[in-house]
C-alpha cells in the first residue's frame, strides 16, 4: 500500500534582502514549500495567482515598489487577509510601525535578527491557528446548506441536523453556536477575529 504523503503548506517570503530570503528558506523549506518575492509587487501578483494555496505570508516592510503596507492594502482590499495570516518580518521596531501592521490584520511581528526557534514556532502556531479556523468555517458552511435544504426547520433544527455527523466536543460546540450568532449579527470579521483569540487562548 502507498503511504499517504504527509501535507506541505506553501509560505510566501517576500523581503527585498536575498540574504535575508536565504536565511528564512534554509530555516523552513524542510517543512514547507516557500515561494519568495522579491518586492511587494511580485508578493501581490504571487497571491492573485496562488492566494488559496498559500497558508502563511512572511512580509518584510520597507521594499522597493511596493512596500509592505502596500501589501496588507492589496490583502485587505481583496479580503485576502482573512484567509492567508501575515507574519510581518523587520528589522524596524517602531512602535507606530509595529501598531500599524497590526491594525491593517498582521497575525505576528517578528524581529531581526531572526532566532531559528521563535521563527519556526510561529510559523507552525499561526499556520495551525488558521487551519482551525478554517475547519470551523467549513463547518459552518455545512449548517449554512442544511439551513437551505431543510426550509421548513427552525434555525437550530438546521444546526442540529447538519451536525449530526459530526462527533464534537462541547468547548468546540460552544465556539461554533458562538460563532454563529456573530456571523448573523457582525459579519465575517469580527466573528473569526473573535475565533481566532479563543484558539490562542485554549493553546496557551
Amino acid at each position: 500500500m502507498a503511504q499517504k504523503r504527509e501535507q506541505r503548506y506553501t509560505i510566501l517570503v517576500a523581503d527585498d534582502s536575498e540574504m535575508n530570503r536565504s536565511i528564512l528558506r534554509s530555516m523552513l523549506e524542510e517543512s514547507y514549500d516557500i515561494i519568495e518575492a522579491e518586492d511587494g509587487l511580485q508578493a501581490v501578483a504571487v497571491l492573485q495567482q496562488k492566494e488559496q494555496e498559500i497558508s502563511l505570508v512572511l512580509l518584510d516592510i520597507v521594499m522597493p515598489n511596493l512596500d509592505g503596507f502596500g501589501v496588507l492594502s492589496a490583502m485587505n482590499q481583496y479580503n485576502w487577509i482573512d484567509s492567508v495570516p501575515v507574519i510581518m518580518i523587520s528589522a524596524e521596531s517602531t512602535h507606530a510601525f509595529i501598531e500599524r501592521a497590526y491594525d491593517m490584520g498582521v497575525t505576528d511581528y517578528i524581529s531581526r535578527p531572526f532566532d531559528m526557534m521563535v521563527v519556526r514556532r510561529r510559523v507552525i502556531n499561526t499556520i495551525m491557528l488558521y487551519a482551525k479556523q478554517r475547519r470551523l468555517a467549513a463547518m459552518v458552511n455545512e449548517q449554512i446548506y442544511q439551513k437551505e435544504k431543510y426550509t421548513d426547520a427552525s434555525p437550530w433544527d438546521y444546526y442540529a441536523k447538519s451536525l449530526d455527523h459530526y462527533i464534537i466536543h462541547p468547548k468546540t460546540q460552544a465556539l461554533l453556536e458562538k460563532l454563529l450568532l456573530m456571523l448573523r449579527d457582525e459579519g465575517e470579521g469580527p466573528a473569526f477575529a473573535y475565533i481566532r483569540r479563543e484558539v490562542l487562548k485554549n493553546d496557551k
